[in-house]
């Protein structure tokens, strides 16, 4: 009989090898604990069936008693963790879900020498120096359990738990020196993290190094950085580290657009900060996932269970007098108002990183969480999204904000944000669907709009009805006279 540790590992191997072929569906994902069909064994004979007893009675009686006493519950997956891009959605936009500067976690890279490596070795270093410890001794405050490393990430590679407690450590403080570094306005003269900025040295780089920290696979726990907050540190206590945790994440908010309205920067980045303690999420694109897609208080979340309706786009739904409103806030303010016939939706601002940040957060979306709010936002947006008269009406009403400089690549992002998404709806959205689609269907535009396209877009068609028509009128007309005479000359 084989020792604990030994089952485990066993156990773990099993079931990220199934998980690999399954490709991350997030349903099979919520369910994969669960209880378990066997019916696909019951009608086999015996021979054929997997697995053949190799011992008699009293040995299998041992057995059973030996793996009741040491097996243990996997928990493997939780509601929160962190994945691989799905392969369906990496294969539609590869770029959009690798790292440019910087990888974290064991998920986005191999044991191999990185050009960043060397900024974390500094970063470590200093850290190190300023506490007066040792590297063991951090490594192992950080990473107390390297096996709970696979109950929060999903298809863990097969490292050494050395190998994986020293990656883990160079990231989690490379993340501590990078916030602190912000702390500091990004200060060159800083003599605890000015070092940094022979690495950061411009805004390019750092909005780039900003986009790699919200990639779904490039995620350390939180819990980690957590644990480096609970050490002595007088230059950069907790608090700070949480104010500069929720700018990070305020920054880096699509619908947040306030950081180019100066008048309102400090009114949305403290909405940003009320009710969310960063510290407690499960890591940095889980923060930033909440704070996209958070409920109004009182209102709970709501799951997606039956298939989408699909809107008509926004010059259809322009013609039949539904006007377009730009709500401040995330995708719980999306609503449909009968008597004034508006839909409002929040305010986007389109940076050059934004679609990366999207589809991260519905990759992320689709992995990890039950509900599909940011999906059920994105397939609104892309079918009243079809052309540039589309774009431009959303625009006008200050929907989208567009800084690509291009109307083209905005259309082109819209036009490609859905593909290999699931389609499914919440109770909220469908309702609302089903209000615009039933004022869309009754206007008398849409009517005769369809009566020419049923019957003018086919010449064929109308002639032919046409002649019948005239066929049956004629033929009306003779009945008539022959009745008429009938009776005139009787």
């Amino acid at each position: 009989m084989n020792e604990p540790a030994d089952t485990r590992r066993r156990w773990a191997y099993a079931y990220e090898r199934g998980s690999a072929d399954w490709g991350q569906n997030s349903a099979v994902l919520a369910n994969r604990n669960r209880s378990r069909s066997t019916a696909h064994l019951i009608n086999l004979p015996l021979e054929q069936q997997p697995y053949q007893a190799s011992m008699n009675d009293k040995q299998w009686v041992r057995y059973i008693e030996g793996e009741i006493d040491q097996v243990f519950r996997p928990l493997f997956v939780k509601g929160r963790t962190i994945f691989s891009v799905p392969r369906a959605l990496f294969e539609v936009r590869p770029r959009s879900y690798s790292p440019r500067i910087v990888t974290i976690g064991p998920l986005c890279r191999q044991l191999e020498p990185l050009p960043m490596d060397s900024c974390k070795a500094l970063c470590i270093k200093e850290f190190l120096n300023r506490r007066n410890l040792q590297l063991d001794v951090l490594m192992n405050h950080i990473v107390k359990d390297s096996e709970d490393l696979r109950n929060v990430y999903f298809n863990l590679p097969k490292y050494s738990k050395e190998a994986l407690k020293l990656q883990l450590t160079l990231d989690a403080v490379f993340l501590h020196e990078f916030l602190f570094f912000l702390s500091k306005d990004c200060s060159p003269d800083d003599e605890f993290c000015g070092y940094l900025f022979s690495f950061i040295n411009s805004q390019i780089t750092l909005l780039h190094m900003t986009r790699d920290l919200f990639l779904i696979g490039n995620q350390v726990p939180m819990v980690f950085l957590k644990r480096l907050a609970e050490l002595p540190n007088a230059e950069f206590p907790v608090k700070d580290m949480k104010f500069h945790l929720a700018r990070l994440v305020w920054q880096s908010n699509p619908f947040c657009i306030s950081r180019m309205d100066r008048s309102s920067m400090h009114e949305d980045f403290m909405n940003v900060m009320k009710g969310m303690s960063m510290l407690d999420h499960e890591h940095l694109l889980d923060c930033l996932y909440l704070a996209c897609v958070q409920m109004p208080d009182g209102c709970p979340g709501q799951e997606f269970n039956r298939p989408s309706s699909r809107l008509p786009t926004a010059c259809a739904l322009s013609k039949v007098g539904i006007k377009f409103k730009a709500r401040k806030g995330n995708t719980s303010v999306i609503k449909y108002r009968k008597k004034s016939l508006v839909l409002e939706l929040p305010r986007l601002a389109v940076f050059e990183e934004t679609e990366d940040i999207l589809r991260n957060l519905i990759a992320y979306e689709l992995t990890s969480k039950e509900a599909g709010e940011l999906c059920g936002y994105v397939i609104i947006m892309d079918s009243l999204i079809k052309t540039l008269d589309d774009l431009a009406i959303l625009i006008k009403a200050g929907v989208l904000v567009n800084h690509l400089g291009s109307d083209e690549r905005l259309l082109r992002i819209w036009n490609e944000m859905c593909i290999n998404i699931s389609e499914y709806s919440s109770e909220k959205l469908e309702v609302m669907t089903e209000a615009i689609m039933k004022h869309y269907k009754s206007h008398w535009r849409v009517l005769y709009n369809e009566f020419c396209s049923k019957f003018f877009s086919r010449p064929w068609l109308w002639l032919s009805t046409i002649a019948a028509v005239l066929l049956l009128a004629m033929s009306a007309l003779q009945t008539v006279y022959s009745v008429a005479a009938y009776y005139k000359g009787g």
